[in-house]
């Protein structure tokens, strides 16, 4: 069956992870990881506010809220040759965005971007109450594009993600750079 859509991971991907390496160089591994149990995963389902989410992690090192997301802020760099190759892939497919998110950041960095219109469909996980990588986030994806499993590829740097998008029967590619990802998708004739 022939690709009728590529779908992509977010962060990590077209824009580069601001939250992971914030963690690394503000608190030690262990920190970090009750911070992510107690703050990623509830913002990332919409549970909490993004307010809640940065308060949080914030008393963690003594900032404020306002502080600490200045820093992801701050950190975000988009993948500007990826984002030349999704315009050309919107040309003859669909496209969409599938990620694990904070609603307001990851919003504005789209917008302050440039990129909203890029995506025929854009699948915030804190805006469906859905995180990657449960299957039902890329079932809701794909129903949003209007495609079928096999009619997709996904790509993500995540190795658990990309398994369990294929678990489902969609094509999909661990991220690694925009030249391996080009040859890749040649390979599937996209």
């Amino acid at each position: 069956m022939s690709i009728k859509a590529i779908i992509f991971d977010f962060y990590g991907v077209i824009c580069s992870e601001i939250g992971s390496p914030w963690y690394k160089q503000r608190v030690s591994a262990p920190v970090s990881a009750e911070l992510k149990v107690h703050y990623d995963r509830p913002s990332n389902l919409g549970d909490i506010s993004e307010d809640n989410f940065f308060d949080g992690i914030g008393k963690a090192v003594n900032l404020s809220r306002d502080t600490v997301r200045k820093e992801w802020t701050d950190a975000v760099v988009i993948n500007q040759e990826l984002v030349l190759l999704i315009r050309d892939l919107k040309k003859t497919h669909k496209t969409g965005l599938c990620s694990n998110t904070q609603p307001k950041l990851f919003r504005q960095i789209l917008k302050e971007n440039d990129l909203e219109g890029l995506f025929d469909a854009i699948v915030s996980s804190s805006e469906v109450g859905m995180v990657k990588p449960h299957p039902e986030i890329f079932k809701y994806t794909l129903e949003q594009l209007h495609v079928l499993a096999s009619e997709a590829v996904f790509v993500d740097d995540r190795t658990e993600n990309v398994e369990a998008a294929t678990s489902l029967g969609i094509r999909s590619i661990l991220y690694k750079d925009v030249a391996t990802l080009q040859k890749t998708l040649n390979d599937l004739a996209v």
